[in-house]
């Protein structure tokens, strides 16, 4: 089959990568992804949606191929894909790219890891498949933002999870060039996922967790002798054009397999958005070092570029993801849950929870000012927090850099940590050490079910 430039040159990245490509600091990220995304779908297991999303697909039934992480039931790997990505996409905590403006962990390892349990494969072929995945998804997610999400309201996650996870799973099967292009082909049709969730419900939840089935489903459909189109992101009816007003195709190959997009990737410290994270660390730092508590505070404001400052403003949310997408409201969680606890233990799924329901929580919210700024970027994410303090002080911290960002990174003993002391909410400690020792060494590992096992 002769196919455009683009979806060729990303099958033959997608068919041809192997272990011994990859360098080694893309490698321990990935592993660090693994490990965070492990965290995540354990605790998101117990959250409303992942709760209600494991019931349906339980009851739907069907072959016991892979694991539901935190609960242990086994599912057709499609189905287990769809529910691991739901919980670890439910707690707004997942990995980021930021000029993707997308998550790719949450649907890459979902669908490479329910395969890789069928299959019986091992961490090699885990961490080879996953990187696929990010490469490919990160690269188209760069080439068409923020067009397909400002132009068009898109939620890219949901829409380029689809190309991620097939192309993980095409890796991790060892599809040919040819099958591979048809994989992507069909992952283009099934590309889908609008940004309206900012206005609430659980759908944006589930946006990764359909992404990641979809892209395992596309990879089978094209194994078993499905065909995609010859043109796929190309021309007036390629996918590119159907989403984005603006777009650069070669930005999606420029580099690709020698410039690796996987170590651009983020970590969020908080239950937050992005766009929160530094808005939230700044105030965080100022009550941690001068010892402040919300009932010292004259007044609270926030500078940060014209986007973040007109949109991200919710004071009274009425839905989690209102609370979790808020300048305003993540600032009064954090100050309330003090600064010192804020900077070690984080802005947690529960503090939002709760602080939804606390006036004094809501009212310090409703009186933090919004100061739009052009000298920031919301591309970036950073802001500067001024608080005034009622006897007379003033302090101000500008955040630029969010920790966990490629140039202020966690290190593998603080992802650690915060797995074993946040998933030992669900499952006992000593089988977490086993798991996290396991992923730590994950290209030792023969057989991924070996952790799935312990997951549960």
């Amino acid at each position: 089959m002769i196919i455009e430039q683009t979806g060729r040159r990303l099958a033959e990245f997608t068919a041809g990568l192997r272990y011994e490509d990859i360098p080694g600091e893309t490698l321990e990220k990935a592993k660090q992804f693994v490990l965070d995304v492990a965290r995540l779908a354990v605790i998101g297991s117990r959250l409303p949606w992942g709760e209600r999303i494991r019931e349906v697909f339980r009851q739907i039934g069907g072959k016991e191929e892979s694991t539901v992480l935190g609960f242990g039931d086994r599912l057709p790997a499609i189905n287990a894909a769809y529910v691991n990505g739901t919980t670890s996409h439910g707690l707004e905590n997942d990995d980021t790219h930021v000029a993707a403006i997308h998550h790719p962990g949450v649907t890459v390892i979902p669908a490479v890891l329910a395969v890789a349990e069928r299959e019986g494969l091992g961490g090699k072929e885990l961490l080879r498949g996953m990187i696929a995945g990010y490469e490919v998804m990160i690269r188209l997610g760069v080439a068409m933002q923020p067009s397909l999400y400002g132009d068009r309201g898109f939620h890219c996650t949901a829409v380029m999870g689809h190309f991620g996870a097939a192309a993980g799973v095409a890796n991790l099967l060892e599809l040919s060039t040819e099958e591979a292009a048809h994989a992507l082909g069909i992952a283009a049709s099934y590309a889908s996922g609008l940004a309206n969730f900012l206005s609430g419900g659980m759908i944006k939840y589930i946006h990764a967790g359909k992404a990641a089935k979809a892209g395992v489903e596309a990879v089978l459909l094209a194994a078993g002798g499905m065909t995609g189109p010859k043109q796929i992101f190309e021309g007036k009816h390629g996918f590119c054009h159907g989403y984005a007003d603006r777009y650069d195709l070669e930005t999606i190959t420029d580099g690709l397999g020698k410039e690796w997009k996987t170590v651009e990737v983020h970590l969020k410290p908080h239950c937050t958005s992005r766009h929160t994270q530094a808005a939230v660390e700044a105030a965080a730092t100022i009550a941690s070092e001068h010892d402040l508590r919300p009932e010292d505070l004259a007044s609270v404001e926030v500078r940060t570029s014209r986007e973040m400052a007109e949109t991200l403003i919710c004071t009274a949310p009425t839905d989690i993801i209102e609370g979790q997408t808020s300048i305003p409201f993540a600032i009064a969680t954090a100050l309330f849950k003090g600064g010192s606890r804020t900077l070690d233990e984080f802005v947690l799924f529960e503090d939002i929870k709760q602080a939804m329901e606390n006036p004094r929580v809501l009212s310090l919210a409703q009186s933090i000012q919004m100061q739009p700024d052009s000298s920031f970027d919301a591309q970036k994410g950073n802001a500067a927090v001024t608080i005034r303090v009622s006897d007379g002080r003033i302090y101000t911290k500008q955040v630029d850099i969010i920790r966990g960002s490629p140039d202020n990174p966690f290190t593998t003993q603080e992802l650690r940590d915060r797995f074993l002391n946040q998933a030992q909410s669900v499952l006992p400690r000593e089988q977490l050490i086993q798991a996290a020792d396991l992923i730590e060494r994950l290209e030792n590992v023969e057989n991924i079910q070996e952790i799935t096992s312990l997951l549960h």
